[in-house]
């Protein structure tokens, strides 16, 4: 890399000064010279995010890990259920996943509202929280940061969504 950051490139036939760590791969008329990352591996990990593609299996021994999202007069018919520290609603007919990342402790307690428009889940644990999710966009609607020493073991909400009781 260069100063600025950016591959730096060689003419071939050229002499490189080798810094160690650091490798020079020949690409025809030019050489391309790649750093290795110096940095510690939780520090360099830490600005590459990963991205859940899909979930398998749930949180079976959990009651209440599965609560149905269906509407009542059939139009749509979506589940949502717990899967370690990700909640996931599955679409049954369009057989797609929406993935509800944001909790670092797995997820010990799923709710809906009556209308199914949002669903809350709630993990117990060191940085627990409490985070109310909205159904249609998969995004968090509210979080509740520590609402317990011990973080949550059970919770409801009510038909409106308004309140929860943890």
């Amino acid at each position: 890399l260069d100063a600025s950051g950016r591959i730096a490139k060689r003419e071939a036939g050229t002499p490189h000064r080798s810094r160690g760590g650091a490798s020079t791969v020949a690409s025809g008329a030019s050489d391309v010279r790649v750093e290795r990352d110096r940095r510690p591996p939780e520090i360099a990990m830490a600005d590459q995010a990963l991205s859940l593609e899909w979930a398998y299996g749930f949180s079976s021994n959990l009651t209440g890990s599965l609560v149905n999202l269906s509407a009542p007069d059939g139009s749509t018919k979506k589940v949502c259920y717990i899967a370690a520290h990700t909640a996931v609603i599955f679409d049954c007919v369009s057989k797609t996943q929406l993935v509800l990342q944001g909790h670092c402790n797995p997820i010990t307690c799923l709710v809906a509202t009556a209308d199914r428009s949002y669903v809350a889940t709630a993990d117990a644990g060191p940085d627990a929280m409490i985070v109310v999710w909205c159904v249609a966009t998969g995004e968090p609607a509210r979080t509740i940061p520590s609402p317990s020493p011990n973080g949550i073991g059970a919770m409801d909400i009510t038909p409106c969504g308004k309140h929860v009781a943890a």
